[in-house]
């Protein structure tokens, strides 16, 4: 699953709940991860913004929330994406938070 994967990429503590309050909670932490700025690069997004919808702007919306947060802070966080093939309209996968 997407939580799954994403925390075992981003090192999530042992305590990492598998939901997505958790999920919000780790990516707005990060304290076991000090740096001086983030970048995630989510690699099948096609798989995610086209098959699995509903995740994906659940996802998306924390990890924007997650990123004006961090800017608050001075500390950089940026999520890209790639991996669009297979995927009908991925601009509008993209773009619209309520597809």
């Amino acid at each position: 699953s997407f939580l799954t994967a994403a925390a075992a990429a981003m090192d999530f503590p042992a305590y990492f709940g598998h939901n997505w309050d958790a999920f919000e909670e780790c990516v707005n932490d990060l304290s076991w991860a000090p740096a001086d700025g983030y970048v995630l690069l989510y690699d099948q997004l096609w798989w995610l913004a086209c098959d699995h919808a509903r995740t994906w702007r659940t996802a998306r919306a924390i990890l924007e929330e997650a990123s004006r947060r961090w800017e608050k802070e001075g500390v950089p966080f940026y999520t890209l994406v790639r991996g669009t093939h297979g995927c009908g309209d991925v601009a509008a996968a993209l773009s619209d938070p309520y597809r």
